[in-house]
């Protein structure tokens, strides 16, 4: 069942992140829809190990561990631009924290009970931790959207992790008892990719509703500016025609009148012709 659930898990995590890379293709400014779509591809190939290792039975764990720590490593940068704040030096030292706990997994550093590896990423599960405080209270303080699902999302990623090294550093464990096969810190970032995911679709989808009336109205400003200007052109023609008649009205007054003097003056010359007397 355990195999059932990670392959779904995989399919959905994989489909979001499809989906927000290619937002960020549309509108590359929007490096939040980046971020948000690494995270959720490598947490889906991530369960889509976790299943394929048990379904071929191949030991998969180092690719498995590589993915979480690529996830873990961009999650602050997501969360930063999320909450509109400009990148700092934290999430440089707490990418760095992964890093080098994946190195150290990688060369097999240390081997106590409790590996030095997860000793330092448990460290930049902490800092992660704070940082989704920050970011929460201060979503809260600004009014923004999505403050109150973010605080929800916070309290559980502070449970889960909090779980997670308590298990690993002592022999109890909590949750662990209760579900088999998925790792109970393994669903945060299932919950946190739906959550968040939905309420980016549904910004993406508000804002590119407000752009295109945007576009719209500025489309009817123009149409309306093309007709005022067609009007007026009209105007124009028909008032230089109205001109261009009265000039010529006035032309044919003038060459009538013109005319008629003419024959005025023939019609004197007539009349004085016929009044001389002949020789």
């Amino acid at each position: 069942m355990d195999i059932f659930f990670h392959s779904l898990f995989a399919g959905i995590q994989i489909t979001l992140a499809i989906l927000s890379l290619y937002i960020y293709m549309k509108k590359d400014t929007q490096k939040m829809y980046l971020y948000f779509g690494i995270f959720s591809f490598f947490s889906g190939v991530y369960f889509a190990l976790i299943s394929m290792s048990r379904i071929i039975e191949v030991d998969l764990y180092k690719a498995i561990i590589t993915c979480a720590a690529i996830y873990y490593g961009i999650f602050s940068w997501f969360i930063y631009e999320f909450i509109e704040r400009k990148t700092h030096v934290v999430l440089w030292i707490l990418s760095v924290i992964f890093g080098i706990a994946w190195f150290l997994f990688v060369a097999e550093i240390g081997n106590g009970q409790v590996e030095i590896w997860q000793i330092v990423a448990h460290l930049g599960l902490i800092g992660l931790m704070a940082i989704t405080v920050f970011a929460s209270y201060r979503m809260k303080k600004m009014h923004q959207r999505g403050g109150n699902q973010l605080i929800i999302l916070t309290i559980l990623f502070i449970f889960l992790g909090l779980e997670e090294i308590f298990t690993s550093h002592t022999e109890y464990k909590i949750l662990t008892n209760y579900i088999s096969g998925i790792l109970p810190l393994d669903f945060y970032p299932l919950l946190f990719s739906l959550v968040i995911g939905r309420q980016l679709s549904s910004d993406f989808y508000f804002k590119t509703k407000i752009e295109f009336e945007r576009v719209k109205n500025s489309l009817i400003k123009y149409e309306l500016n093309l007709q005022q200007l067609e009007q007026k052109r009209l105007e124009d023609e028909l008032r230089h025609n109205r001109r261009d008649l009265t000039d010529f009205g006035i032309e044919i007054t003038r060459r009538r009148e013109y005319i008629e003097n003419i024959l005025e003056k023939l019609k004197d010359f007539k009349r004085m012709d016929s009044i001389q007397p002949s020789d």
